[in-house]
């Protein structure tokens, strides 16, 4: 018996909610990628190193990590972003920071500055979150405002904007 998949074969508008509906249940130590309102040259890539370990926006994604408690991840959970990226070190987990407008990765000792609530866009009726859902993510210490892009650059504001979480 043939099985119906919906499959995004180009970029659909930003006001319709986009979604791959076949996608796995995302469970805890896959690696992802982000890309930004699901496009497909935006996401989140290499580390630009000036003062800080800046994550850039681009097509040369990274391959990241969702630390969170649990088996799988859910609507409303806390998760650390970390990057895999090589020669970053132990400056590896990416917060939103008082000292600089862009995210950037940093030693994971800094507690809500580095933890983002993850909130889908279409929630689904048993609460998981699964690769291809665009979801929101929230810095827990700034709590009005979402990961965003500025440029070529991370960084959080008050804003809709959304991430598609990929399989890596």
């Amino acid at each position: 018996m043939a099985t119906d998949v919906m499959q995004q074969t180009h970029p659909l508008p930003e006001s319709i909610e986009t979604r791959v509906m076949e996608g796995e249940v995302i469970q805890a130590g896959q690696e992802v990628y982000l890309s930004f309102k699901g496009e497909n040259q935006a996401h989140v890539a290499t580390v630009y190193k000036g003062t800080q370990n800046y994550p850039t926006v681009g097509p040369n994604r990274i391959r990241l990590k969702l630390k969170f408690d649990g088996v799988t991840l859910a609507d409303e959970a806390i998760v650390k972003i970390v990057t895999t990226e090589q020669g970053v070190g132990d400056y590896n987990t990416l917060g939103a920071f008082t000292m600089d407008r862009n995210c950037y990765y940093y030693t994971d000792n800094y507690g809500d500055k580095q933890r983002w609530q993850v909130t889908p866009v279409q929630s689904r009726p048993d609460k998981t979150i699964h690769f291809g859902d665009r979801v929101y993510l929230t810095n827990l210490s700034f709590s009005t405002q979402r990961l965003t892009r500025d440029g070529n650059y991370l960084t959080t504001a008050e804003v809709n904007d959304s991430w598609a979480i990929e399989q890596a």
